[in-house]
């Protein structure tokens, strides 16, 4: 809603975007959104490569998607991975040769997006642990600005 909300801000004006300074950096990945899209909503299978930061061998994957998240400025896949039936997250920036199956899958009727997140930061989620209470301290100044952007929506 963000990207749309700038989006309709540009338009209004030719010269808008010399006031406007945006960061210089781009989400990678982002290229494979309308292909998993089409996966998701349309139960398909997808296979990829798929590169974790700390191994050094990439492996390949047949997953059945289930959502895409944005957290930081990065983009993911969250999916049940055939290897072991585990629902697992997956960063499109290290995601390579997508390719969408025709097989279709069953998708699973009780699934929540928002659930395996909840009591979670980012993409980490609890695999069954409790959640712990933190409490964090802040000076009044520094409160302001977690306040008007909370690290988190507990």
């Amino acid at each position: 809603m963000e990207a749309f909300d700038t989006f309709n801000a540009l338009k209004i004006g030719e010269n808008t975007s010399k006031s406007i300074l945006f960061e210089k950096r781009r989400p990678q990945g982002t290229e494979h959104i309308f292909g998993l899209l089409h996966a998701i909503n349309n139960n398909l299978q997808i296979r990829f490569t798929y590169h974790k930061f700390w191994e050094d061998e990439p492996t390949f994957r047949t997953v059945e998607p289930l959502a895409l998240k944005e957290f930081k400025n990065r983009w993911y896949l969250l999916a049940k991975d055939l290897k072991d039936n585990v629902l697992k997250t997956f960063g499109l920036d290290r995601l390579t040769a997508l390719d969408i199956t025709r097989t279709q899958f069953k998708n699973p009727d009780n699934f929540d997006i928002e659930e395996p997140f909840r009591d979670c930061f980012g993409i980490i989620t609890a695999n069954g642990k409790e959640p712990q209470e933190v409490i964090l301290s802040f000076d009044a100044d520094q409160g302001k600005y977690i306040k008007s952007l909370p690290l988190h929506e507990s």
